[in-house]
């Protein structure tokens, strides 16, 4: 079920037109990343680091994104500290880690993806705009 809710979350929140972001959508690459079959998303009920240094280890850019939903209680904060410390443990294999919490099905989830990916969109988003909306 949290398949189904990360993807609503996408098609309803993170790929509308947001006023914010010049018009252009929060995540304006994660519908195309659905549609292309391009996230690989894995349930995580125990062994957070393990599941990271496998996914690390087996990296091998067939996926953009791999979405690590925490099915279990989490805090924000720990959600925060776990973040961090995959982006201190993974930064020089070309690892950057993000918490978000979609509103849809109250979850919890840490996105896994290339640096140098995130590095070239935004490159390709500052030329958009998206850095020049509303400041808020």
């Amino acid at each position: 079920m949290y398949k189904e809710n990360i993807i609503a979350w996408i098609e309803n929140d993170l790929s509308t037109p947001n006023p914010r972001f010049n018009n252009l959508p929060r995540c304006p690459y994660a519908k195309r990343a659905v549609m292309d079959n391009k996230i690989l998303f894995e349930n995580i009920q125990s062994g957070f680091y393990n599941v990271v240094k496998r996914l690390v280890e087996e990296w091998d850019d067939t996926y953009d994104i791999a979405v690590l939903n925490l099915d279990y209680d989490v805090t924000p904060n720990a959600v925060a500290t776990l973040r961090s410390i995959c982006n201190e443990g993974y930064a020089e294999q070309d690892f950057i880690f993000i918490e978000d919490f979609p509103p849809n099905g109250n979850l919890s989830v840490i996105l896994m993806q290339r640096k140098t990916n995130i590095d070239k969109a935004r490159v390709q988003l500052k030329t958009k705009g998206y850095y020049a909306g509303d400041p808020q």
